[in-house]
Parts: structure tokens; C-alpha cells; sequence
């Protein structure tokens, strides 16, 4: 979404003291949507939302009336309240259609990232590329204003393409507008481009980079006291941290973003966080507490409407079930996350298939046996798209998959090829951890399913799988 300008403790209080001394239609508008975006921007936006009632009668054309209620949409999709956002800008869309300015752009913006945020990317294409329509279409004007535009919509065409697995591409756009910051010294739009790229450089591996990355974004944070961006770093270090399988800094972070989420009523993070600590639970095999950590943050996305996260969190449910060896309750998640996703006309993710295929293999039945291997080759033979914010990286996906073969071949009698498989992703393993120091290495190989690859490698044919090996990254 577009942003306002960082704002000071002590600006917000000399606006605040100007707002109430004013008087009159022409000066209250300005100053209230300008106390709005400094309160949005410090996560104070029940505030922020009294101000813009007040504001509203005092907008007296389309233009004028167009801009408060955008800047109410912007408020209520910080909140995750998608319908409210939804009726704001849409409303706000009506007003502005028949001109093309800057605020119909950012009207477009904010509704692609509404979408985006709710995983319904193509939609949020379509209205990306009416925002780009708009900005292509402006007549001279301010430059400084149509400059910013551009470097908003490169940002949501990153996080479309990061979504969509497209991670080069990602990467490439967030690397050109983070230059463009630094020069600039825009701190507030460099922390969110800083968060991005960390997302997604974990995604594909490189762990390396997203801690940098992350630190980045979490200094400019704490500096600037933007606390929606601070949760959401602490919710990034917490999936880096995972990822390397560090789960006490994992655990550390996420509880730390859930917090800061709930203090500013910003209920998608709490599913995130929340979300994440079910899977550091699960990790560590406390499946119970995972279980129930998981449930209320499914409980939450479904009050919040977003079929995306209902969808990724019903898949995590599935994995710990995995983890407890039931793998009825695991399928019946998945045939669930199933629904949601034909209902969306979404393709199932590679970490939701290699989760039905580990589901599959304890059920122990030949033809189960045989789906799960089909699953794991399908998914060897191409490339891993995934999206950035599924917690989980590529590497770790193509271990998994090659653990599953490899259980697969090994229950075949084919013990020759299953120890080539699990050799495959035993190199695997060594590359993830080739950037990493000593202490992450360790903790990297004692996550279950890499400890798990070794012990594979090491087992005869004929002998039943141990207890871990229904788990996935």
C-alpha cells in the first residue's frame, strides 16, 4: 500500500495539537488526513479511523470526499477488515473514475494489494496493471508525487511475482527500489522492501542474504518506532530462524511480532505469528500444543475471510498430524485445504503435496505408496515455485521430496536406489549448509526431516521407517 511520510513523536503531537485547534472546512480536511496517515503509520488506527469520521462531512467534492474514504480502506486493510477496505476504495474508485490522477492510481494500489494480500494474485494483477494504466495516462504534473508512484507500483509487482514463485524477478525489483531508498532516504518505504527481500532470498535458500536483509529492515524499524513493519520483521525472523532450525530465536520472534500484532489490532499478523509458533511446537514434538496453537490461528483466518492463510495454516495442521502419525486427521486438513483451493482456482502448493505425500506413506498401503512417489517424482522433475510467505525454502522442499522417493523405493525392496535418493538429498543438505557457520549447520541437520535423510541412508531394506518419518520441513 502506499505510505505516509515517517512521522516523529513529537510531530505527531504538534499535529494532533494543530488538528484540534482548527477551524474550518479547508484547513481541518488537510491537517485530518494528515493526522491520519502519521496515526495509521504508528499503528494507532482506531484513532486514526475517529479522525477520518470526523473529517468526512468536511470533504466537499468527489476528489476531497475520494481521499478520505482511501485512506479509511487503507486503515481497515492494515486491521485485515477486507470487506470494510473493500466498500472504502471501492467507493473511492467510483468518485475518482472518471479522472485519472494520482489518487485513482493509488485507489488501484491499494485494492491490488488488498487482493495480494489475500492470495487472489490474478486479481491483484489486473488491478496492478490498472494502476499502471493510470500512471502511463497522467498528464505533467508533480513529479516528485508520479516518481513515488512508480516506485510503489514496482514494490506490489514485486510482491505479485514473489508470490507467484517468480523470485528472480522478485528480487530484482525490490534490489531497485531499495537503491532508489537509500538514495533517497525514504527509511519508512526501505524497511518494507528490506522485509521483502529477506522473504524472499529465505525462499530460495539463501539465508545468508535474508539475515542481512532482515537486519536492515528490523534496525530501520526500531529507529523510525514503525511497528507495523517491526512485527512484521520479527515475523521474518522468526521464518528465517526456522528455516535454519534455530526454534528458540524462531519461537523468540515470533512471540514478539504476536505481541506488537495484538497491541495494534493487526489480526492477520496474529495469524501469522501465531501460525508460526504452532510450527516451531510441532518441530520441537510438542504435537498437542502445535495442534491447539494452530487451530485458534485457523480459527482467526477464517474469521478474517483470508482463504489464503486458511489455506497455509490448514496444510501446517496437516503437517503436525503427520508428525503425531494420524494420518486421517492430516488428509482430512488437506481435503479441506483442497476445497478452499478449487474454490480459488488455485494449483496445490509443493509443500502442500509433499505433506499428502508424507499422509500417504503412513497409511502403508501399495497404492498409497505408489501416489506418494509419483507426488515426490512430479515434483523433482521441474523446477520448485513456491510462495515466499509459506515459511519453508526451495532446498529444503527439494530434500523433502528426495526423503520421500527415497522412502518409497526403500519399502519397494529397492534399497540400492533409495540410498542413491537419499545420498541425492544428503548433497542437498551439504550445500544448504556450505554458507552457514558451524552452530547453524548443527542445528540445520538436527531439524527431523534432515536428521531423518542420514538415518535412511543407513537403513537396510525391509525394516520399518522410525517415528520420524512422517515429518517435512
Amino acid at each position: 500500500m502506499t505510505s505516509p511520510e515517517n512521522t516523529t513523536s513529537d510531530d505527531l503531537a504538534g499535529l494532533t495539537e494543530r488538528y484540534a485547534r482548527s477551524a474550518g472546512d479547508a484547513q481541518r480536511l488537510p491537517l485530518g488526513l494528515h493526522l491520519a496517515s502519521a496515526l495509521g503509520e504508528k499503528g494507532s488506527y482506531l484513532e486514526a479511523i475517529r479522525v477520518l469520521q470526523e473529517i468526512l462531512p468536511a470533504a466537499r467534492t468527489k476528489e476531497e470526499r475520494a481521499q478520505v474514504l482511501r485512506k479509511r480502506g487503507w486503515i481497515n486493510l492494515r486491521l485485515s477488515q477486507y470487506d470494510k477496505a473493500y466498500q472504502f476504495l471501492g467507493e473511492a474508485l467510483e468518485l475518482l473514475s472518471a479522472s485519472n490522477s494520482l489518487d485513482l492510481f493509488g485507489v488501484y494500489y491499494d485494492i491490488a494489494w488488498m487482493f495480494y494480500r489475500q492470495g487472489y494474485i490474478e486479481n491483484a494483477r489486473n488491478y496492478c496493471d490498472g494502476a499502471r494504466q493510470v500512471l502511463a495516462g497522467l498528464v505533467a504534473g508533480d513529479a516528485r508525487a508520479a516518481s513515488q508512484a512508480q516506485l510503489d507500483l514496482l514494490h506490489i509487482t514485486a510482491l505479485i511475482e514473489a508470490a507467484d514463485g517468480n523470485h528472480e524477478a522478485a528480487a530484482a525489483h525490490l534490489a531497485a527500489e531499495i537503491a532508489t531508498h537509500r538514495a533517497s532516504g525514504d527509511q519508512y518505504r526501505l524497511a518494507g522492501a528490506c522485509n521483502k527481500l529477506a522473504s524472499v532470498t529465505m525462499a530460495t535458500g539463501d539465508v545468508i542474504k535474508a539475515l542481512e536483509y532482515q537486519a536492515q529492515a528490523h534496525d530501520v524499524s526500531q529507529r523510525s518506532g514503525e511497528v507495523f513493519r517491526l512485527a512484521l520483521s520479527h515475523k521474518n525472523y522468526g521464518d528465517i530462524y526456522y528455516v535454519i532450525g534455530d526454534l528458540d530465536r524462531s519461537l523468540e520472534h515470533y512471540r514478539e511480532s504476536l505481541r506488537i500484532a495484538q497491541e495494534i489490532h493487526n489480526r492477520l499478523g496474529e495469524v501469522f505469528a501465531g501460525a508460526g509458533i504452532g510450527k516451531v511446537l510441532g518441530c520441537r514434538g510438542d504435537c498437542q500444543a502445535a495442534a491447539r496453537q494452530m487451530e485458534s490461528a485457523l480459527a482467526a483466518a477464517r474469521e478474517l475471510g483470508n482463504r489464503d492463510r486458511e489455506t497455509c495454516i490448514l496444510v501446517d495442521l496437516a503437517e503436525v498430524h503427520c508428525l503425531c502419525r494420524r494420518a486421517a486427521d492430516a488428509m482430512s486438513c488437506l481435503e479441506s485445504a483442497d476445497g478452499i483451493e478449487a474454490q480459488r482456482g488455485q494449483q496445490h502448493s509443493p509443500r502442500h503435496q509433499l505433506v499428502k505425500a508424507r499422509a500417504l506413506l503412513l497409511r502403508r498401503t501399495r497404492v498409497d505408496n505408489d501416489q506418494a512417489g509419483q507426488i515426490a517424482e512430479q515434483l523433482l522433475a521441474a523446477p520448485i515455485r513456491i510462495d515466499d510467505e509459506e515459511m519453508v525454502s526451495v532446498p529444503e522442499l527439494r530434500i523433502a521430496a528426495r526423503l520421500v522417493r527415497a522412502e518409497v523405493l526403500r519399502r519397494r525392496g529397492q534399497a540400492d536406489q533409495a540410498k542413491t535418493e537419499a545420498a541425492a538429498a544428503a548433497a542437498d543438505i551439504d550445500a544448504f549448509c556450505a554458507p552457514l557457520d558451524p552452530g547453524q549447520q548443527a542445528l540445520f541437520r538436527a531439524k527431523p526431516a534432515i536428521a531423518e535423510v542420514e538415518a535412511l541412508r543407513r537403513q537396510p531394506a525391509g525394516t520399518e521407517p522410525n517415528q520420524s518419518t512422517a515429518s517435512v520441513p
